[in-house]
């Protein structure tokens, strides 16, 4: 027995279709759910005709460029478009990559307000931008791969061999830590830079002496990233910068800086 993610009821497996990505073998939705008419699918593929991104002219299927991976499994732009288009990028009239980036997203605006589907453009909407059948596939398509290459024991992001009981290859684990310590950095010298950037005691300004003060204590029960967030959100109530110097200073005095007890 199984439920069934889109109505919710308890069926046995043979209520679903077979699919190996998934770990019980069998697809997420009941057959019920999944099946679709293909006249409720694509309406175009009925009546052989396709509505060009470019021009929005309804066209028969022969001027449309066959593609795999398009939904309606023609190119989106129709023939005629597609040559003037090349003709433009060849005089250097026009930039392909932003011409291509404003018809499509006027296109998917304008299905939008008309409640259809962004990315194949003939059903209603099941999210903010997409029907289900595209919101499901497009989900399919993004862990398909991860998915695939852990199941066959390799790296998770690049498919290259990894160690046992690791998910990602050395060279990925550097990445990554590389990259969660470059945005803690970053996040540490935008909360610093809110508050002055310098010590409020000596005046130190070099970034590798400073450090975050909480003015009444208790800063070992606040947990750092919550601290820089409420710090980027404009809430600096009971914080302020110090050195090194002055903040360990504090402590070994009973919370006074020594430069205040030498005066």
């Amino acid at each position: 027995m199984k439920v069934c993610g889109s109505c919710k009821l308890t069926l046995p497996l043979m209520s679903f279709y077979k699919n190996r990505r998934q770990p019980d073998g069998r697809t997420r939705d009941c057959k019920s759910c999944t099946y679709t008419p293909v006249s409720d699918v694509h309406p175009s593929s009925v009546r052989g005709k396709q509505q060009c991104r470019v021009c929005l002219k309804e066209l028969p299927k022969t001027m449309f460029t066959p593609r795999k991976a398009s939904p309606t499994g023609r190119l989106y732009i129709c023939r005629q478009c597609s040559l003037l288009r090349s003709k433009k990028v060849k005089d250097g009239s026009i930039d392909a990559r932003q011409y291509n980036i404003l018809k499509e997203r006027l296109w998917r605006l304008e299905k939008k307000e008309l409640g259809l589907c962004t990315r194949c453009g003939f059903r209603k909407l099941f999210n903010a931008t997409s029907c289900k059948q595209c919101h499901v596939k497009r989900n399919q398509d993004r862990w398909s791969k991860a998915e695939r290459r852990v199941m066959q024991g390799k790296c998770k992001q690049c498919g290259k061999e990894k160690g046992e009981g690791k998910i990602y290859c050395k060279v990925c684990t550097l990445r990554f830590n590389r990259n969660s310590r470059d945005k803690a950095n970053r996040k540490k010298q935008a909360a610093r830079a809110a508050l002055g950037d310098k010590c409020v005691c000596c005046g130190e300004s070099i970034p590798e002496f400073l450090t975050i003060d909480h003015i009444n204590g208790g800063g070992r029960n606040e947990n750092t990233t919550t601290m820089y967030h409420r710090i980027l959100s404009g809430d600096h109530e009971g914080l302020r910068v110090l050195c090194f110097n002055c903040n360990c200073g504090r402590e070994l005095t009973g919370g006074i800086c020594p430069h205040n007890l030498q005066h």
